[in-house]
């Protein structure tokens, strides 16, 4: 199984996005807050199902699927580097270790946002999109910790679809994930500035599906967000139109599996893992969640799917795809940090 990413570049040409995303803008004028206003009123809110009754307990045998044999013991951290200051912030990556039951010990890698507000603070697990360099995690990161809330970007446990494995890897890697941020959530608990009973968790995309499983059965986060993460992991594969899904699809066509077999055989290997059918064991009155109306590449009608599982929470559907939801990226994070500052509050 593949380990955690490798220690990042130097400044990118995506960081000098992100920070210049992260102004919010300020200073294009008043034909740009015109514009925003406008994108703003086109958002679709609909609050909580009120008929929603609570979330199912999860079954022993998928707590057990998902525990780690670490769990309750102290975290002997590896290597801490990177360290880097912000404003409002101070970062640093973190590694440790943690074993995924049948696997040997793996690394998890953390790049860790301080809030220097003082006092305990409530702390959000981040979880990346499925490629890229991370920097729409490591803006949301900046933007909790500049308001009073650490951030913890939990990096990629491994290659999730890799046409080169057989389709239990798909099962294994996910799972990885999870544990992987279940052990995160012990080392943030070790953390004399974070308020163990105050976590939340944040993911977008990918790392929207790995937070919605994550959160089924991990019973310390409090809250989380989840943006465009959608539900039935194997037909969402065969239904997407992403490019890395489309080579996966097709390398499996020339395996001589055609889409039918492709969706049996995850569905397989996952065997209930999916947060389609982790859904019911979310607290959908702790969960705010984006879709988005005309997305590609996680479906729609997928993404529809895990907001019904869930119990219908809260929600805000963008008017967008997938990519052009970057236009509404200040709006998420505004969102994002209310609702996490709300559900987990301030200093203590």
């Amino acid at each position: 199984m593949d380990v955690a990413e490798a220690q990042p570049a130097q400044a990118s040409r995506g960081q000098r996005l992100r920070r210049w995303l992260g102004r919010g803008f300020a200073g294009l004028g008043a034909l740009l807050v015109l514009t925003l206003t406008g994108l703003w009123a086109a958002v679709g809110h609909t609050p909580l199902d009120p008929a929603y009754a609570g979330p199912e307990p999860l079954p022993g045998k998928l707590a057990e699927r998902c525990s780690y044999p670490e769990h309750g013991t102290a975290v002997d951290v590896v290597a801490e580097f990177n360290h880097q200051e912000g404003e409002g912030f101070a970062s640093r990556w973190v590694q440790f270790e943690v074993t995924t039951r049948g696997f040997d010990p793996h690394l998890v890698q953390v790049i860790y946002y301080r809030s220097l507000t003082d006092g305990r603070l409530p702390a959000v697990v981040v979880t990346p999109i499925l490629g890229g360099d991370n920097e729409v995690a490591k803006l949301m990161a900046e933007a909790l910790a500049a308001n009073g809330v650490h951030a913890a970007i939990v990096l990629r446990a491994g290659t999730y679809l890799d046409p080169g494995r057989p389709d239990a890897n798909v099962e294994a890697v996910l799972r990885t994930s999870i544990v992987d941020r279940r052990r995160a959530v012990d080392w943030l608990q070790q953390q004399a500035e974070v308020d163990p009973e105050r976590i939340g968790a944040f993911g977008v995309s990918m790392g929207g599906i790995i937070t919605a499983a994550f959160v089924a059965v991990e019973p310390r986060v409090r809250s989380s967000v989840m943006v465009m993460a959608g539900g039935d992991l194997p037909n969402l594969v065969r239904s997407s139109e992403e490019r890395s899904l489309r080579k996966f699809m097709s390398r499996r066509a020339e395996q001589g599996l055609d889409a039918d077999a492709v969706e049996a055989s995850l569905r397989r290997a996952l065997d209930g893992l999916d947060p389609l059918a982790l859904g019911r064991h979310v607290d959908a009155r702790a969960v705010l969640l984006f879709t988005t109306r005309w997305d590609a590449s996680v479906p729609a009608a997928n993404q529809e799917r895990l907001y019904d599982a869930i119990g219908r929470p809260e929600r805000y559907a963008l008017p967008t795809g997938h990519y052009s939801a970057m236009v509404y990226l200040p709006y998420l994070r505004y969102k994002t940090v209310a609702f996490l500052r709300g559900a987990l509050g301030g200093r203590s």
